[in-house]
């Protein structure tokens, strides 16, 4: 149980008298504690049983809605009228209204009653809302049963009564034996969510102050591990070096900046989810205060935003989205929600959420980590909605949380504010650029080595040759062969979304192609090592990655070679001039949305799950259909030519690669050098074929997620 959960105030909640909603009275049931129900209408009851209030039950972790029930005799027990179950619940809301004069009336007993004028007392002997009106509103978004979907709905057809709303949810029953652990078993179901938020009228009261203390407690129950988690937060900003210190908004404000790719995906709807779902949900979390949207416009625009910005210490978003109110003309949106002003550095907010795919995401990080490296990752937490084609992160932490994916359940789980640690891969790639000697030529590239060739014949002009290490960062996998074949040629069929890859999968297995290759692997031994320096595994890891690989222009290191340098036990398995049919590296469980590769893998673990199905003997064609079709459910693993290992680190070296790279993976001759050697594909980007290493860097980023234990805790408490 949270602190949140043990603070709650149920003395003041009682005291706060809300009015029945209208759904409570389409039930139209009142429960006795035997577990019988009778069937009576709340209408007629009376004036005190028309009102009802909120209580914590601590025994089961949920919110009980008990009708307020105050009789003489004091014989009355309390009727529960609906449960919530907090972790369901993303914030809470009171709107005051001021109601104009002919909107209310006085009543009869006072319209008889004559005032006198020598004092201020009411005309009644109970408060009337003569003035104004208190709304208190919960959003909760539950999880709901699929088979419980009428036709209708299905069908895309959905009605607006109060009846019909309150019949689609199901009655809650607390006085049936099994009321709680069903609905425990319930939480562990990877069912849609979706919103079913209670409003309550507020009964008239002089002084709102208890009713503030509880929205408040209601807040706290809502998002119970902000408050730890900023403690983290502290905590990893005071370890840090003065070199890595970044300027951040104060602890009173949160910021978050939104990244939308309009293009993603084959429905290009990611300015659309945002506004039908994303922003709304942000605001009624209550403890966002600016909300900064860039949309981007081109190729590259993500990692572009991403690059260091000077700050004033006098720039004030509040002020600016008070003079920005011009420029948004939609009138239903927040003023916390303007666009992206562009001034401010990423290090100004404390969440960074990303709309669309998986290629955008790629550009976020790599702007980060490559572009600037002054420990501004360490300070944002990371949430991605998936719009995209295949959406492989969106859905690998739907799965780690339990969840189901969807655009509801994700921007939840970023509402909620838990989070959780992943690793991200370091990969390095060779490429050669060749250029007349006699011109000169400026580029910008992320280079680790580069060594130059003079060439002169007597024939053709002379030419200097160089040779570089360009760096990518990945959060999601590596392809080569069948797999990268796939997502690269299938592009031409981009409009049947995820489809694509299905249709041309079946291309690929009737076209069976296999590469020669020497492939090195570094085992994960004991991957415990990647933990022992916190006792929290979900502890951002802010010290430098270890490198444990050399240069790519460098031989792989023999048991005899000890390396300063590297944090490696110098074991590496040489697996030389194989047939490589398929070979997947993930640090994710889903590299798609019905693609779940890796089902074995831990978020934060610290290791390189390596796929890979090679020869010889040769692989059937049959047998690799049954590969790729056993990958939605995880059962692929079991096939006896496939092969699962953990490790740290990797490098492969294409036997047909003579030329190292080209220099442009998008040519033609990048597709001819693809043919021989195969296309290297990192986080669904083609980069520069030929040689290509890659390494682990264990806890670089925190996203929005729910973790394991935290489920299994909730559903424990529910079923005590």
């Amino acid at each position: 149980m949270t602190n949140a959960a043990m603070d709650f105030p149920n003395e003041i909640a009682r005291q706060v008298k809300l009015e029945i909603p209208a759904s409570y009275y389409y039930w139209n049931v009142v429960r006795q504690p035997s577990g019988t129900t009778t069937t009576a209408s709340l209408s007629s009851s009376s004036s005190s049983s028309l009102f009802c209030f909120l209580q914590y039950n601590a025994t089961h972790h949920v919110l009980e809605v008990i009708q307020d029930n105050e009789p003489d005799d004091g014989n009355a027990t309390a009727t529960i009228l609906d449960v919530l179950d907090p972790e369901d619940m993303i914030g809470a809301k009171l709107v005051l209204e001021a109601l104009l004069e002919a909107s209310y009336s006085i009543p009869a007993a006072a319209a008889t009653t004559t005032r006198n004028n020598n004092d201020n007392e009411p005309l009644t002997s109970t408060l009337v809302n003569r003035q104004g009106k208190a709304t208190l509103t919960l959003f909760v978004y539950p999880k709901r049963n699929p088979k419980q979907v009428s036709w209708m709905e299905w069908c895309g057809w959905t009605t607006t009564s109060s009846s019909s709303s309150s019949s689609r949810q199901p009655r809650p029953n607390p006085a049936a034996p099994s009321y709680y652990q069903d609905k425990a078993m319930a939480a562990t179901q990877k069912w849609p969510r979706q919103a079913h938020h209670r409003s309550f009228v507020v009964a008239p009261v002089e002084d709102l102050q208890q009713v503030q203390t509880l929205l408040k407690a209601l807040q706290q129950l809502a998002a119970p591990h902000r408050q730890q988690q900023q403690q983290q937060q502290q905590q990893q900003q005071q370890q840090q070096p003065p070199a890595t210190a970044t300027a951040t908004t104060t602890a009173t404000t949160t910021s978050y900046l939104v990244i939308i790719n309009p293009f993603s995906g084959p429905n290009r709807n990611g300015k659309a989810i945002f506004d039908q779902h994303v922003r709304p949900m942000l605001e009624q979390t209550g403890r966002i205060d600016h909300i900064h949207v860039c949309v981007t416009t081109h190729v590259g625009h993500a990692r572009e935003r991403m690059a260091p910005r000077s700050m004033n210490n006098d720039d004030n978003p509040k002020k600016d989205d008070e003079n920005d109110d011009e420029k948004n003309d939609d009138k239903e949106s927040s003023n916390i929600t303007r666009d992206d002003p562009g001034c401010y550095d990423v290090s100004y907010y404390q969440g960074l959420i990303v709309l669309g795919g998986d290629g955008i995401f790629h550009e976020v990080l790599n702007g980060i980590f490559l572009d600037r490296n002054d420990g501004a990752s360490f300070e944002l937490t990371y949430g991605i909605v998936g719009c995209g084609t295949s959406n492989g992160l969106a859905t690998s932490l739907t799965h780690a949380s339990h969840e189901l994916y969807g655009p509801i359940t994700e921007t939840f789980l970023i509402c909620k504010g838990q989070s959780i640690v992943l690793d991200l891969s370091h990969y390095e790639t060779l490429s050669t650029t060749t250029v007349p000697t006699t011109t000169t030529t400026t580029t910008t590239t992320t280079t680790t080595t580069a060594t130059s060739t003079t060439t002169t014949n007597k024939n053709t002009a002379p030419t200097t040759t160089t040779t570089t290490t360009k760096s990518y960062i990945s959060f999601l996998t590596y392809a080569y062969a069948m797999i990268a074949d796939i997502d690269i040629e299938s592009e031409v069929m981009r409009w049947l979304g995820e489809l694509r890859n299905d249709v041309w999968a079946v291309v690929r297995i009737l076209f069976l192609r296999s590469y020669t290759a020497t492939l090195s692997y570094l085992p994960a031994t004991a991957a415990a090592d990647n933990k022992k320096n916190t006792n929290n595994p979900n502890t951002i890891n802010t010290n430098p990655p270890p490198r444990l690989v050399p240069p790519l222009t460098e031989p792989l290191p023999t048991s005899n070679d000890k390396d300063a340098n590297m944090d490696t036990q110098n074991h590496w398995i040489v697996l030389p001039d194989i047939d490589i049919y398929l070979l997947w590296i993930s640090q994710v469980t889903h590299a798609a949305m019905h693609t779940c590769q890796a089902p074995n893998v831990i978020p934060g673990q610290g290791v390189l799950e390596l796929f890979l199905v090679r020869g010889p003997p040769a692989v059937s064609r049959w047998r690799m259909a049954c590969i790729l079709l056993g990958l939605e459910g995880g059962t692929h693993v079991t096939s006896p030519r496939v092969e699962m290992i953990q490790c740290t680190a990797f490098r492969l070296e294409p036997k047909a690669a003579t030329a190292a790279a080209v220099t442009n993976h998008n040519s033609s001759a990048a597709a001819a050098a693809a043919s021989k050697v195969g296309r290297n594909v990192v986080d669904g980007e083609l980069v520069e074929a030929g040689p290509i290493q890659g390494y682990v860097w264990p806890r670089q980023i925190r996203v929005f997620a729910r973790s394991s234990s935290s489920s299994s805790s909730t559903s424990s408490s529910s079923t005590s």
